[in-house]
């Protein structure tokens, strides 16, 4: 069915109009703007090769991303990931490290179950015998030991959560993705989300459909399709032929799509932090040659030249984008570093970096510009290893001033990783180590922003640590697709939910 709307005001009209209308499958067009909101279009997104269909067991970045949109928690993330009640209606506090969840009414699963704590007790001890995936590595961190999060019925709907593990017990970690306890994981999982499992198609494709019941608002789109690709590579030549419609950029140059013709970009601060050790003996021991350093960086020029104004600069360990972030002025000093220099002009550092990795090499090399710009003598010493996990490992036995770092940071701010993780590093100031202890001490949040912000004022001070760059990436769709898009690094495609595809009044006579 169309339905012909004569809008002659402007785009904010058209929009308000059409959230307006009845929820039945149409084309609706727009004479004055030539475009038809498509209701019975699908989006389709790329997909790397998987093995589990379960959300709390997948390794695969790309199927979690896209298991966003079939399965929800207690809570979700806004725009700087502060935590925002979904399944949960209400959580009461009971001492430092428990909190009740009681579950919204009327929530249902695709098969028409309601949702019930059994359920959320049920994804939380599938959760429990993990130890890496996506789930766990952004938030929980490398576990050796038992998994922190415990749960209890108090009735069928709320729950008593307990947590063990170090710092607070935020509600951050209560975003794990609840499944039916009648689920079947080998070929149809049931989430709440608003798109349901509607066929899979081994190592080809897997297709989701709207779920007409889904407790919020109701999607535009009728489905997703998610399209198998044995090559990563081979995801951008899918989206410029039109094979997909939108993806995320996968750490590749995804530059090409901004101020083009077919597609957009948005972009988003990634969890990958470049960083800079600088080690305090020998030539380095005095603070003053180490913030002389420190000052001369020009983090703008490295964004531009090596990141194509892709990037993040920053003077801390906490995602940019992040409710815990402290944003501190962070400009090149070339006369206060010379200034620092004094009378050591002229001394020698061996900066040691992963020279098989193309942006190591480039910003290795842009340092080197910066502090000979200073006035001082910089040897580039590559790793010569094969993997950056060996490149890591011999950063406690090479000989060096400064190491090139990269990191991939827990979106609960973890400094400890970096400061005490395995003696990776020689010689850490005792302060800094005392006060990532400190940090693991902590039982509330509010002590936990507190040790965050007197953590990043000792970084800033004693340069040991110089943070750099926090890396961009980008959720990359096709301008044929309509909508509101705030993607992040946890949830990339959650606004496709509220999304519309559009097709030109021209295509569709074609159709016809």
């Amino acid at each position: 069915m169309k339905r012909t709307l004569g809008y002659s005001i402007t785009i904010l009209f058209l929009i308000l109009c059409m959230w307006g209308c009845d929820r039945e499958d149409q084309v609706k067009e727009e004479d004055d703007f030539n475009f038809l909101i498509a209701r019975e279009a699908e989006i389709s997104v790329p997909l790397t090769p998987f093995t589990s269909l379960d959300p709390l067991t997948t390794s695969n970045l790309s199927y979690f991303y896209l298991s966003s949109l079939v399965y929800e928690g207690l809570y979700t993330l806004d725009d700087h990931y502060r935590p925002k009640e979904l399944l949960a209606l209400e959580t009461e506090e009971e001492g430092d490290k428990t909190l009740v969840v009681r579950l919204r009414d009327g929530i249902t699963f695709h098969d028409g179950s309601p949702l019930q704590a059994k359920d959320v007790l049920f994804s939380l001890q599938r959760l429990q015998h993990q130890k890496e995936g996506p789930y766990v590595a952004m938030f929980m961190g490398d576990r050796t030991g038992e998994f922190p999060l415990h749960g209890e019925a108090i009735n069928n709907t709320t729950i008593r959560f307990t947590y063990t593990g170090e710092g607070p017990f935020l509600k951050e970690y209560l975003i794990f993705p609840v499944v039916s306890q009648h689920s079947d994981f080998v070929s149809m999982p049931m989430g709440t989300g608003p798109f349901a499992f509607d066929r899979y198609y081994e190592k080809k494709e897997l297709k989701l459909k709207r779920y007409e019941n889904y407790h919020d608002e109701l999607p535009t789109i009728v489905g997703i399709r998610g399209v198998v690709m044995e090559d990563e590579d081979l995801i951008y030549t899918s989206l410029e032929t039109g094979r997909v419609q939108a993806s995320t950029s996968w750490g590749k140059e995804y530059y090409r799509f901004f101020n083009n013709e077919k597609y957009k970009a948005k972009t988003f601060s990634s969890n990958k932090c470049f960083f800079l050790y600088l080690r305090p003996e020998g030539t380095l021991e005095e603070k003053s040659m180490r913030e002389a350093l420190s000052k001369a960086i020009n983090k703008d020029a490295i964004i531009k030249d090596v990141f194509f104004d892709h990037g993040i600069k920053t003077t801390g360990f906490i995602n940019p984008n992040s409710y815990l972030y402290n944003l501190h002025q962070d400009n090149q000093n070339m006369d206060r570093a010379k200034q620092l220099l004094g009378e050591r002009e002229g001394s020698d550092i061996a900066l040691y970096y992963y020279e098989k990795n193309e942006e190591h090499l480039l910003i290795a090399a842009k340092l080197k510009q910066d502090w000979e710009e200073l006035g001082v003598s910089v040897t580039l010493k590559g790793s010569g290893q094969r993997s950056f996990e060996e490149f890591v490992d011999s950063l406690g036995t090479e000989t060096y001033h400064v190491a090139l770092m990269a990191m991939h940071t827990n979106l609960i701010g973890d400094y400890p990783v970096v400061l005490t993780n395995g003696g990776i590093f020689p010689n850490i100031p005792g302060e800094l180590v005392d006060y990532a202890a400190a940090l693991k001490a902590t039982t509330t949040l509010e002590d936990m922003k507190k040790i965050h912000q007197t953590l990043d004022a000792l970084i800033r001070d004693v340069d040991v640590f110089i943070p750099l760059i926090f890396t961009e990436e980008a959720f990359i769709y096709s301008k044929s697709i309509m909508g509101d898009f705030r993607s992040n690094n946890v949830f990339p495609y959650r606004d496709l939910k509220t999304a519309y595809f559009t097709t030109s009044n021209e295509e569709e006579k074609e159709e016809e």
